[in-house]
């Protein structure tokens, strides 16, 4: 089939796929470069706004008074189980998309070669659901830096319900069935011919 949105979809999710390759190689260098403490560190900030991972390295966002958010201390300033909680808990969401990104190309293709009711493609709605689920597990537990707008405190921990991933995770399953239904409808238009 010669579709160009089924094309520019799976451009666009192996651009993706690349940069979450990418984040995940960034994390894991900074999980082997935090022990060594390089000077480098220094200049960067780790920012937790619901995002996986940001970074900011600008020196004018260090604390706004008067009620703005301050970032996270450098890198350097981290305690390890800080770091290493942070990177971890960073890493496996990065996993978890990585899978959904190759399961969600592998239904493109099938879709663009007119297989789209395959069985396959409701074993893939059906893992994507269940790796959302995982995400919104992971997603709940964070710690964060309690800070005075002058220096670090100490930590907190909080639990986020972001029920986004659970939402995605609906709809996931919800296709499946869909895609299962229309499976047997497939099978039993192929036992009547």
């Amino acid at each position: 089939m010669n579709n160009n949105i089924l094309k520019l979809a799976t451009l666009a999710a192996r651009f993706i796929l690349l940069l979450d390759i990418l984040l995940g190689l960034i994390l894991v260098f900074f999980m082997i470069a935090w022990p060594l403490e390089l000077s480098f560190l220094e200049k960067i900030h780790i920012v937790q706004d619901s995002s996986i991972f940001k970074f900011e390295t600008s020196p004018s966002f260090e604390t706004i008074p008067g009620g703005g958010v301050p970032l996270s201390p450098p890198l350097s300033e981290f305690g390890t189980f800080y770091f290493y909680f942070t990177c971890v808990r960073s890493l496996t969401m990065v996993a978890i998309l990585f899978k959904i990104i190759q399961l969600s190309i592998r239904i493109i293709k099938s879709i663009s070669s007119l297989e789209t009711f395959r069985f396959e493609n409701v074993f893939s709605f059906r893992k994507m659901g269940q790796l959302f689920l995982v995400w919104f597990a992971v997603a709940i537990p964070s710690i964060k830096p309690l800070t005075d707008f002058v220096e670090t405190i100490g930590l907190t921990m909080t639990a986020t319900l972001d029920f986004k991933y659970a939402l995605f995770a609906l709809v996931c399953f919800v296709l499946a069935e869909i895609f299962k239904e229309g499976n047997k409808l497939m099978e039993e238009n192929k036992l009547t011919i």
